[in-house]
């Protein structure tokens, strides 16, 4: 779950997250989370087809489109309590991500 001010932002910093689960998936463990930008498009197309499942089910986009998902989801399983995982390489991302989800919850 990744949320940005825009959804163009949302995906450009959810572009961390292909080559760090695969690292996961092929054995190397949680590598640091890299830099999006270090992700060459042509990596990015790969890792994706690679991890379609994962990639799937993640709510990246802006504020409203996640809590919507989020929301949805919530509905469909008959959750009351819904822990949120957010991967990107800064932190204050990380921490923008999840004001900005609480912010849009409300």
């Amino acid at each position: 779950m990744l949320a940005a001010p825009t959804t163009g932002d949302a995906e450009r910093q959810a572009r961390s997250f292909l080559p760090w689960v695969d690292a996961v998936a092929r054995g190397r463990g949680a590598v640091p989370v890299p830099d999006p930008a270090s992700v060459s498009d042509a990596d990015s197309v790969k890792l994706t087809a690679r991890h379609s499942a994962r990639v799937a089910t993640r709510f990246v986009g802006d504020p409203d489109h996640v809590v919507g998902r989020l929301r949805a989801l919530a509905a469909l399983t008959g959750a009351d309590e819904l822990v949120l995982t957010t991967l990107t390489h800064r932190h204050d991302d990380r921490v923008q991500s999840h004001r900005l989800i609480a912010d849009a919850w409300r």
